[in-house]
């Protein structure tokens, strides 16, 4: 459904921001 991609794209983001914090 459009929410469960809403969620998905959510959590990419949430995992990329968390990966980048980590890298600095």
């Amino acid at each position: 459904t459009g929410e469960d991609r809403i969620n998905y794209l959510h959590n990419q983001s949430t995992a990329n921001f968390q990966s980048l914090g980590e890298g600095q």
